[in-house]
């Protein structure tokens, strides 16, 4: 009768164990993200609502948002390269640039190699020149330094990882702290204010999206910059408004009772 019970019904006990522990195991990380979330908020000064964890979500849609267009104006950027859709564009070039995509779930080091980019219909086959030009040699060793550090990284020893690591900072040092000087000059140069520019932009962000995709916090700059809220918005300002004086009076009201304490 046991091995009848286990033979037919064990799988079945088996799936709902395996669901019972996944629906916990997601509900603790949606707690998990967002007691996060909610701390980082905090940590930044911004104030949000009582559901936290619609105030994360709108949160991550933003970012998601934002992300997206700065991806499609990549891809408007990318197009005299090579025309591909939105959507297959990284695969396209990763393919062009290190080949197949096994090396990324096999943990191999991605290579760079000049006979790749040298065939018709690579989107880097333009900015490709001769080996026995000057140009060309200097590409060849960027991409025989680029390997170098690939391969040490995947199997060399702790201390090239090291010395990879320092290579790296002294190539990419220099060219962040030039371009952010030159940044901070432009900006200097062109706005009154370095933060001016991107004041405006936040400015234009907060008023173009939609009212219920926007965080508390938001909400008040947006009421700041003029723009017009709906009845409803207007209310949970002014709710939140008066919790946020009753806390004040409470908290003073508690500090006054400490201090006559310690007297």
């Amino acid at each position: 009768w046991s091995s009848h019970l286990i033979s037919h019904r064990g799988p079945i006990l088996l799936e709902v164990v395996l669901r019972a522990h996944c629906d916990d195991l997601c509900r603790d990380i949606g707690h998990m993200l967002t007691w996060f979330g909610q701390r980082l908020l905090e940590c930044l000064g911004v104030r949000f609502r009582r559901n936290s964890l619609l105030e994360v979500l709108r949160a991550c849609f933003q970012v998601w948002l934002s992300a997206s267009c700065f991806y499609l104006c990549c891809w408007v950027l990318m197009l005299p390269l090579v025309v591909e859709t939105p959507w297959n564009l990284p695969f396209r070039v990763f393919r062009d640039t290190w080949g197949s995509l096994e090396p990324l779930w096999t943990f191999q080091p991605l290579l760079m190699q000049r006979e790749r980019y040298e065939v018709d219909g690579n989107m880097w086959r333009t900015f490709v020149w001769p080996s026995d030009s000057l140009v060309g040699s200097w590409q060849d060793e960027s991409f025989a330094l680029w390997n170098w550090g690939s391969r040490g990284m995947f199997y060399g020893p702790a201390m090239l990882r090291v010395q990879i690591l320092a290579v790296i900072a002294m190539i990419w040092a220099p060219g962040f702290f030039m371009t952010q000087a030159c940044y901070l000059e432009l900006s200097r140069r062109l706005t009154p204010s370095p933060t001016y520019r991107w004041h405006r932009l936040w400015r234009t962000w907060v008023s173009l999206l939609p009212q219920s995709c926007l965080i508390l916090e938001q909400l008040y700059q947006a009421q700041e910059h003029g723009r017009r809220l709906t009845s409803a918005a207007v209310r949970e300002l002014e709710e939140h408004r008066e919790q946020e004086q009753q806390r004040q009076q409470q908290q003073q009201r508690q500090q006054q009772q400490q201090r006559q304490q310690q007297q």
